[in-house]
């Protein structure tokens, strides 16, 4: 954030993509190194451009080999371990819902395509009485 000469705030811009575009000065943004070893620390999150660790690759597939339906939730689907996921569930019959805001490169295969914000409309699938889950159940 970043204030303005009026003294209101300036809230960072969020591009289609759910990435912001930051306004401050990068040289004054500093990354905590790792404890341990003195890396860069980052979270357990494969980030865009990353390559998937291999055997969480395979068991995804395994997965989607086995899916009877696959969600997917403010995803382009525009990187390869993404939409292959949801290629692999559908040749092996899985229905297949997307929710994002503008098209992806799944929408062809999808079953239903809903053009909306994934928050927006997660809070609404999540309230919905008959997808309510009993914790109790499980």
């Amino acid at each position: 954030m970043q204030e303005r000469p009026d003294g209101d705030v300036e809230l960072p811009r969020q591009r289609p993509d759910g990435d912001a575009e930051v306004t401050i000065p990068t040289a004054s943004f500093q990354v905590p190194p790792c404890p341990s070893c003195g890396g860069i620390l980052k979270p357990d999150v494969v980030f865009f451009g990353d390559s998937l660790p291999p055997e969480r690759a395979q068991r995804s597939l395994e997965l989607a080999r086995q899916a009877p339906a696959v969600l997917v939730v403010g995803s382009s689907l525009a990187v390869w371990s993404a939409f292959r996921l949801v290629k692999t569930a559908k040749e092996k019959g899985a229905t297949v819902a997307i929710v994002n805001v503008g098209p992806t490169r799944g929408d062809e295969l999808a079953d239903l395509a809903v053009s909306a914000l994934a928050g927006e409309t997660m809070i609404q699938l999540a309230a919905h009485p008959t997808l309510l889950i009993n914790p109790a159940d499980y």
